[in-house]
């Protein structure tokens, strides 16, 4: 019945395309429309819950964008032939349900993988953060000013993290602006509260004549005990989770053993 259904389906808009071609192209263009307003929607909608996410992992909203549609229509296409593989098996409401869960599934898994990767970025560049505060207030401690000193610190590392601090000390140096402000509009974009905490406290003191290097020292110390509570609460999860193949283990063992005398005491019901 869906063949055929589509079989006529296919046959009709061939007929109309032969008999009346403005008609069709009509049709193509108001089409490509709905399909270029509903790709304006799904970037805007992109942009306003990803931004910091899209920034960090360095993609665009055009290729998420792309991304999503993709991952619909191949979850559309697959749940359809699913559905008509299991035609004669299924009901008509569970056939139409198969297609839009996996239209549903394939628009939303991009968002969830982007999260997580975004996530195990901003915990790596925090890492980085902290290992660049070390190296800035060492260098603090052996005399150098606090541009020197942070211009060498971003020069002593690699990745992502001092690649991104290197970049804002150079767009700081060129648009004659404060270094910390620069890092603290990295934090707002890479969404790293951290970052923006650390920059906030440093201009708070220099407008004050309190010493940087010991907020700086007071900032790195925070970051580590917040890194090693983050590590202790991960391998806290770890060890739980080895215990559940255990509990299996001890879930099946028990049934195999207590079987023969259920069954038994069934077949005498």
């Amino acid at each position: 019945m869906t063949e055929a259904a589509a079989m006529w389906t296919l046959v009709a808009l061939g007929i109309l395309v032969i008999l009346r071609p403005e008609v069709a192209q009509e049709l193509l263009n108001r089409t490509r429309g709905l399909v270029g307003r509903a790709r304006n929607g799904i970037r805007g909608n992109v942009l306003k819950k990803h931004d910091s996410n899209l920034q960090i992992c360095g993609k665009s909203a055009d290729e998420m964008t792309v991304r999503k549609s993709t991952y619909a229509l191949v979850g559309g296409l697959c749940g359809l032939g699913l559905g008509v593989a299991l035609e004669d098996s299924l009901s008509a409401t569970v056939l139409v349900l198969f297609p839009l869960i996996a239209i549903f599934g394939g628009f939303f898994y991009p968002d969830l993988s982007l999260q997580k990767e975004a996530e195990r970025r901003r915990k790596s560049f925090r890492y980085g953060f902290s290992s660049f505060l070390d190296l800035v207030t060492v260098l603090l401690a052996g005399g150098s000013g606090i541009e020197s000193a942070l211009s060498m610190a971003s020069e002593a590392g690699d990745g992502q993290t001092f690649e991104q601090i290197r970049q804002s000390l150079r767009r700081s140096q060129v648009a004659r602006t404060s270094p910390w402000d620069e890092l603290a509009d990295l934090g707002h974009r890479f969404g790293i509260d951290e970052i923006v905490e650390v920059a906030g406290s440093v201009e708070l003191a220099g407008r004050h004549g309190a010493r940087i290097r010991d907020t700086l020292v007071a900032r790195a110390a925070t970051l580590r005990h917040r890194q090693l509570s983050e590590i202790e609460a991960d391998a806290a999860s770890a060890t739980e989770r080895m215990g559940v193949p255990m509990v299996l283990l001890f879930v099946g063992f028990i049934s195999l053993v207590g079987y023969p005398a259920v069954a038994e005491m069934l077949r005498g019901w």
